[in-house]
């Protein structure tokens, strides 16, 4: 029990290596709506991902793509013009399951 609660619902604003940091939007008038909950006092945890929490990850992931890092190397190997997959031993057309990914 924290604070005289066992359920907190809320928004998560920070987590660091010791707790979480949330803001409950139900928090009496005057009261501070941000609360400290120490991780090692957590046992459950329900988190909804929401619109705006989408929105975010898919602008960091924009601004920061691992993709676009100059010290990652990509090599790409072209087929050769006249390259028959057909000729390929385990590539016959009567056995599909080779060809399929699972």
């Amino acid at each position: 029990m924290i604070e005289g609660r066992r359920r907190f619902r809320g928004f998560i604003l920070e987590v660091d290596d010791e707790a979480v940091t949330i803001r409950l939007p139900d928090a009496p008038a005057g009261a501070d709506p941000n609360h400290r909950l120490p991780l090692a006092m957590l046992a459950d945890a329900k988190l909804v991902m929401s619109d705006t929490l989408m929105d975010m990850a898919r602008k960091a992931q924009e601004e920061n793509n691992p993709l676009d890092d100059d010290d990652i190397e990509t090599e790409t190997d072209e087929m050769p013009d006249d390259f028959d997959d057909e000729d390929q031993p385990g590539t016959d057309d009567d056995d599909k399951s080779s060809k399929e990914i699972h």
